[in-house]
């Protein structure tokens, strides 16, 4: 227990020189005189206990290291932190990405289908302006056959009309257009 105190007290004593010469320093009394004899002596004690002392090893924590390792761990935490938010943010972006690919390709699929009706609706619109016409091809003949038809009874119902008449007193009725019953 001795060997322990003496050199806490030669920590304190070397805290202390320490602390004199950087005030000293700070103060600009005699910066190129520091007292290093007093600080060599005390490191050779300190350092002839701690020889004496390898029966019982372990770790010393100053009030330096303390903040040292706080700041190494606070420094740690603010960077795993800015991690994890640059990595939230790149999955974020990733997944929006993602989601505009699947869109895009539905659209395109989309688009697809829609040339594929236009195509569609382009031949049902060909076939029927081409149905339309055959239609009224086809109504043209008819009517052109009516007509010529209706001709041909006309000049066969004359000539049968002429030939009852000369032969016989026989009167053919005019047609007339309006039919009323009277």
């Amino acid at each position: 227990m001795k060997c322990k105190d003496t050199s806490k007290t030669a920590l304190l004593k070397y805290g202390n020189l320490l602390t004199t010469n950087i005030n000293n320093v700070l103060s600009g009394e005699s910066s190129n005189k520091l007292d290093t004899s007093a600080i060599k002596m005390t490191t050779a004690q300190s350092t002839a206990q701690s020889n004496s002392l390898n029966s019982s090893p372990g770790v010393t924590l100053t009030l330096e290291s303390t903040g040292a390792i706080f700041g190494i761990l606070v420094s740690a935490t603010i960077l795993a932190t800015i991690a994890i938010r640059v990595i939230s943010k790149i999955n974020s972006i990733s997944t929006s990405i993602s989601q505009i690919e699947l869109s895009l390709k539905e659209q395109a699929a989309n688009a697809e289908k829609i040339r594929h009706l236009e195509k569609t609706l382009d031949l049902h619109i060909q076939e029927y302006v081409n149905r339309k016409d055959v239609i009224q091809m086809v109504l043209g003949q008819l009517d052109q056959k009516i007509n010529h038809k209706f001709k041909r009874l006309l000049f066969y119902t004359r000539d049968v009309q002429r030939f009852l008449q000369k032969d016989t007193n026989f009167n053919i009725r005019e047609y007339e257009e309006n039919t009323q019953e009277e």
